[in-house]
This record gives structure tokens, C-alpha cells and sequence, in this order.
């Protein structure tokens, strides 16, 4: 749930399918804002077994994507977070290039992050969506079952 909750914001990228143009004018909109945030959360949490603590989990996910997103698009991709109820985007003056070494930076502590939980507890992001895709990664990369680092 939380995997889905940082992710699926970016769902309002697939205009790109249709078009370049579209993309630009959905993508930090639809899936950018408080209301998505909210009805994602909530939606996540319904199926989730952890309900009270998967909502705020999935706010806050969320909402680091919006930050991230807000400081590492680039200079000139604003976020619509008031979006349906105001079309008016927030910049800021502190964003960074897409290429820059933030993101880099940002990318590299969350994969070392997630080799972490593979190593120490044998999880993966694919232990629910596709169990054989997890079995194979932990044959690979996982501990050995009662082998502790």
C-alpha cells in the first residue's frame, strides 16, 4: 500500500500517451494534489489490514513525492496541490535540475534503503503483488532462511 501510495501520483503522467502537450497539462495536477492525496489514502487504507496506520503512512509517502517532485522536477514545474478546487500552481525559487545530484543523491539512500530490508528481514516490494517475482529475488539477493548477516 505504501509502495502504491509514493508511486501512483505519477499516474497523471500517462497523458503522454496521447500527447506531449497533454502530458504538460496533466502531469502535477490530477494525481499532484491534496484531494488525490486524501482519496488515495483513504481508498489504500480500506484494503489495507492496517488501516490506522497505513492512512498516515500513505499521507506522508505521498506527500514526499510531492516534495519531491516540487524541489527535483526542475525550475518551472509547479504543483497544482490546491487542484480541483484552484487551478493556481505552487513554484519555488530552491528547485533543482531533474539531472541534478539531489535526485541522484535522493535515488541512491532509497535503493541502499530497500537493499537494507532485503538483506536484514527478507522483504521485497513484490512479496504481495507477484510472490514468485519475490521468491526469485530472495533465491538471489535474500539471507538464507535462520542465517543472519
Amino acid at each position: 500500500m505504501l509502495v502504491l501510495a509514493a508511486s501512483l501520483p505519477d499516474l497523471d503522467g500517462m497523458g503522454l500517451l496521447w500527447s506531449v502537450d497533454a502530458y504538460q497539462e496533466a502531469h502535477h495536477v490530477w494525481g499532484h494534489n491534496l484531494a488525490a492525496a486524501l482519496l488515495l489514502s483513504i481508498l489504500l487504507s480500506l484494503v489495507s489490514d492496517h488501516r490506522r496506520l497505513c492512512f498516515p503512512l500513505c499521507i506522508a509517502l505521498f506527500h514526499l513525492h510531492l516534495l519531491m517532485d516540487f524541489h527535483g522536477s526542475g525550475q518551472g514545474w509547479g504543483i497544482a496541490y490546491w487542484w480541483p478546487l484552484s487551478g493556481q500552481y505552487c513554484y519555488t525559487d530552491h528547485a533543482w535540475s531533474l539531472g541534478g545530484w539531489q535526485n541522484y543523491a535522493a535515488l541512491g539512500i532509497l535503493a541502499a534503503w530497500t537493499w537494507l530490508i532485503l538483506r536484514l528481514k527478507n522483504r521485497t516490494l513484490f512479496e504481495h503483488m507477484a510472490p514468485p517475482v519475490d521468491r526469485a529475488f530472495l533465491k538471489v539477493f535474500g539471507t538464507p532462511q535462520g542465517q543472519e548477516l
